[in-house]
């Protein structure tokens, strides 16, 4: 971050004129070309947002920071998508017209409401943009926003692929119909450029995906982008942003009513990717099932997520605990692996109680294929209003269905005549032991805010996300809505990732619940702090976990942050 002068006045604070603009109705959005690069052709659009022109917010990036820091970022990002498609619509872009809306990666879910986010024009294709930083940090609601969009006969797109390489192997989660790769990010050539091209031709051969090559400037560009196997591409080579009428006074060569209805991008699917079925027995059907102990699922289960921990890159690690089945799924650019377990219904021999079915598995296709049927239950299609009653919070879970890995609830540290104290102790004794052994902790502030109206029970929500945390994780009550999350012992160096995962767990849990998901009011916001790579001392780390968690909350909240923010 670089320092500001001090021989500047302080800038303006953006929040009136933006309060404005969404009351107005929101932004402006400008167009930019999408042509195809085998025949040059205008193949699509895709819409950009643009705030007043001459105003600190005029670009996308500090509109929507604006937007954020008064916890309007959603409100904002619907108004873009309506905006867009109400301009194609006035325009009559339809038949074989390809629109790309784009999505903040900070958005929970799309707007509920058949006309909530505006009607496309009759024909047209819209396909909207996920950003790949979404499927890395928050694979589910990477899952919850494709399945809504499929839900409304919408494309799905994956943006800025290849910014993050190791992200390439959660690609197949999504199953995108477009993948859009920014040739802006990627090496002239090498390795990593190769990584890129293969895993675009995976994608293309197994699920039919078209490859977009964005930042074409040149026709050196558009060279490369037809050796990565791209067929669109969109950048300066073809045209600037700018306003619809002049994009389309330019671009006459587009989309009309007698190239007919498949003249447009094929969407590949519908609104589900996942095979039918449950998870057990989509592993079963592939893969032999054994008897095994429960002892030695735990030890099975307990490596597959250590692997899963220590391998570099990104890496979803799933636990599936319903309808009689519980294991772990993990996938990322060095590890897959399953191992699911279901009650051995005729266990022959003595102590046949104690034995389980069991699939094992390290083939990569099935683990994605398990996951995104796990990921599909956990994002539902749209929105839908609270029933009036609900009798549970989940599905009733049998005892002799759990696994040894999935212990009892363990309670929580007793609250002290003073909140915290035990924290801080406990804090204490952790960086104490980080210094002997060369280990590292991470601390996790959670808070819950209920809003007006709110369907979803609070009590829920903890539950929820306490029996995410894992076993040796400590639980520490603050006060009613706020708790405190202790990991210990951290390997060095891994620190930061593991308490991302443990915070991905803790949202999931409560969001992959009809009755505690985001959408019944009550948001859960995280905020964390590493020791001792930023933190020196118990106090330290709850001043940077506390500044975090309010950062968390006024995005928006159910996010995570780690300090610095």
């Amino acid at each position: 971050m670089t320092a500001l002068s001090t021989a500047r006045p302080p800038a303006p604070t953006p929040a009136p004129a933006l309060e404005r603009l969404l009351d107005a109705g929101g932004p402006d959005v400008h167009f930019q070309r999408v042509v195809d690069l085998r025949t040059g052709r205008t193949a699509g659009l895709e819409a950009l947002a643009r705030g007043p022109e001459g105003s600190g917010l005029a670009l996308p990036h500090p509109l929507f920071e604006a937007a954020r820091s008064l916890g309007r970022a959603a409100e904002l990002d619907a108004a873009c998508r309506r905006a867009a498609l109400g301009a194609a619509a006035r325009h009559g872009l339809g038949t074989g017209w390809t629109l790309f809306l784009n999505c903040a990666p900070d958005v929970l879910a799309l707007e509920a409401g058949a006309g909530a986010a505006g009607h496309p024009p009759t024909g047209a294709t819209v396909v909207l943009d996920l950003p790949e930083q979404l499927l890395v940090r928050r694979p589910v609601h990477a899952l919850r926003l494709a399945a809504q969009a499929r839900h409304r006969g919408w494309g799905v797109a994956v943006d800025d692929v290849g910014a993050t390489p190791a992200a390439l192997a959660l690609l197949a989660l999504v199953r995108p119909d477009v993948v859009k790769v920014d040739l802006r990010l990627l090496p002239a050539g090498g390795a990593r450029l190769a990584a890129v091209a293969a895993a675009l031709d995976a994608l293309a051969e197994r699920d039919g995906t078209t490859v977009l090559a964005e930042g074409v400037e040149t026709e050196e560009h558009a060279r490369t982008a037809l050796a990565l196997g791209a067929t669109l591409g969109q950048g300066w080579l073809f045209g600037r942003p700018g306003a619809l009428e002049h994009v389309l006074g330019t671009a006459t060569d587009g989309p009309t009513a007698t190239d007919g209805p498949g003249a447009g991008l094929r969407l590949q699917r519908g609104a589900t990717c996942a095979p039918a079925g449950s998870p057990f027995d989509l592993a079963a059907a592939r893969r032999p099932v054994r008897r095994v102990g429960r002892r030695l699922l735990a030890e099975m289960v307990d490596h597959l997520r250590a692997r899963a921990e220590s391998s570099p890159g990104p890496c979803l690690v799933r636990h599936v605990r319903a309808h009689g089945v519980s294991g772990v799924a993990a996938l990322g650019p060095h590890v897959a692996g399953l191992v699911l377990a279901r009650p051995a219904a005729d266990a022959p021999g003595t102590g046949g109680a104690d034995l389980l079915d069991v699939v094992v598995s390290q083939e990569r296709s099935l683990v994605v294929d398990v996951l995104c049927g796990l990921l599909d239950a956990a994002a539902p299609a749209a929105p839908a209003p609270a029933p009036a009653r609900e009798a549970t919070d989940e599905p009733a879970e049998q005892p002799a269905e759990q696994p040894a890995e999935q212990p009892a609830e363990q309670p929580a540290e007793q609250l002290s005549e003073q909140p915290g104290a035990a924290l801080d102790a406990a804090l204490g004794d952790a960086l104490a032991q980080d210094r002997r052994c060369g280990t590292g902790t991470g601390l996790l502030l959670v808070a819950l805010d209920a809003r007006a109206g709110a369907t979803a029970d609070p009590a829920a929500v903890v539950r929820r996300a306490r029996r995410a945390a894992r076993s040796h994780d400590r639980w520490f009550p603050l006060a009613a809505d706020r708790f405190a999350v202790l990991l210990t012992g951290l390997p060095a160096g891994g620190c930061e990732a593991v308490v991302e995962r443990v915070a991905d767990a803790l949202l999931l849990a409560v969001e992959s619940s009809p009755s505690t998901a985001p959408e019944r009011g009550v948001r859960l916001s995280i905020g964390a702090s590493l020791a001792p790579e930023r933190a020196r001392s118990a106090g330290q780390a709850r001043e940077q976990a506390g500044a975090a968690l309010e950062a968390a909350r006024r995005a928006g909240g159910h996010c995570a942050r780690i300090w610095p923010v």
